[in-house]
């Protein structure tokens, strides 16, 4: 619409324009000049009139806001598949695999259900008499193995390696877990060896004594590791037990665990640190019983129900006398005298029983006589001897020191 009146203005200027120009030709009157400007004055208020419409134009469209576009939401992206949890690992199974004149294992996590979480196979390694894949077992949420001679940690969940210790370099035979570290033994060496729960190796010890080996069991008792070796003893099931400090890895045995020039209570507390607290669920058992009556009492052990160790003290030393295997829990009676009482027996296709007396003889306890046996009597002729005995049956667990604080 502004723009029409601009045209229509324009076009009347150019009229009014052409009317001057012919006026100053033909040489018009003044009446002419006058009509002139009164035709101008009216173009100047028709443009000045323009001009305010076009600012009222202005300034309306100014004060007019525009909606804003919309902004389209953006279409939300499908998201990933999400990837079901991994079951949790309940138990770890090691089993091994014989293969013609290889053999192997196969480890596997499975859950709760007995589904399969994590399996794999061990390298293959020779046959020998000793076995080439060991289990050590699991602790907390780590699960431990002996693979050939290495020590091998798994990560319980997942069956990853987290590490392997090749310094160990044995068959493992025995084993312990401790707070802050896992010991073992083998039976071809080492003697004693110790690991962090970090893979890291602690101590290393080939041979406690050139004449003891075929280390086959160790326990921890306290601040100590007691390893059992089963060979250079008289008897294999008699084994030589040796201590290991677990703080300076120091070893001693048990003939030189008890100091010198200690008291008899004090060198026997030293004896029975050597022995372990159980054995197959049977706590290891002592009691104090004079039985030369010389005035200091000898310390007999009892391990495993009937295997009884007999120490006595020369006022110096302790010295330990044989070990003896008597066949009844409770078998021990005091004797009036140099000796102690034993009922033993009952083995056999013929269930002899005998009543036996037992006496000190230089350091050592030897059999001295057979005070009745059902060879030569019936058994309720020995039983009712056997009633008039006093019972030697005040033993105590080795954890209790309680006799050897008031001897």
């Amino acid at each position: 619409m502004n723009r029409k009146r601009w045209m229509i203005l324009a076009v009347c200027m150019l009229v009014l324009l052409s009317l001057a120009a012919c006026g100053k030709a033909d040489g018009g009157d003044d009446s002419g000049a006058a009509a002139l400007k009164s035709t101008l004055q009216q173009v100047r208020d028709k443009l000045d009139e323009a001009k305010r419409d076009k600012a009222e134009s202005d300034s309306t469209a100014d004060d007019s806001v525009p909606e804003p576009e919309k902004t389209p939401e953006p279409t939300p992206e499908p998201s990933a598949a999400t990837e079901p949890e991994q079951a949790a690992v309940e138990k770890i199974e090691l089993t091994r695999v014989p293969s013609g004149v290889d053999e192997y294992a196969v480890i596997t996590g499975y859950d709760a259900a007995e589904n399969t979480v994590w399996s794999f196979e061990t390298p293959r390694f020779g046959v020998t008499e000793m076995i080439s894949v060991v289990e050590l077992g699991q602790r907390g949420d780590r699960y431990y193995y002996v693979e050939n001679t290495t020590v091998v940690c798994l990560d319980v969940q997942t069956g990853t390696r987290l590490w392997e210790n090749s310094d160990y370099a044995g068959r493992a035979t025995g084993f312990a877990f401790g707070d802050s570290a896992l010991y073992l033994c083998g039976q071809y060496g080492p003697d004693f060896f110790a690991v962090s729960y970090t893979g890291e190796t602690l101590a290393r010890i080939e041979q406690f004594d050139p004449n003891y080996y075929w280390a086959s069991e160790i326990e921890l008792l306290g601040e100590q590791a007691l390893v059992y070796l089963h060979g250079g003893t008289p008897n294999y099931d008699d084994p030589m037990i040796f201590c290991v400090d677990l703080h300076t890895y120091a070893v001693s045995s048990a003939a030189d665990t008890a100091p010198a020039g200690q008291s008899f209570a004090e060198q026997y507390r030293a004896v029975l640190l050597t022995y372990p607290a159980e054995i197959s669920g049977y706590k290891t058992e002592y009691t104090l019983y004079d039985i030369d009556q010389d005035g200091t009492p000898e310390l007999i052990v009892r391990k495993n129900i009937s295997e009884y160790y007999i120490y006595t003290f020369d006022g110096t030393d302790v010295i330990p006398s044989s070990v003896n295997y008597w066949n009844y829990s409770n078998c021990l009676y005091a004797y009036d005298g140099n000796g102690i009482i034993v009922h033993n027996g009952g083995q056999g296709s013929m269930h002899i029983e005998y009543i036996d007396l037992y006496s000190m003889v230089n350091d050592q306890l030897e059999w001295a006589e057979t005070l009745m046996t059902t060879e030569e009597c019936s058994d309720d002729e020995l039983y009712a001897f056997r009633d008039t005995l006093t019972p030697i049956d005040n033993f105590i667990p080795i954890t209790d020191d309680s006799y050897l604080s008031n001897p």
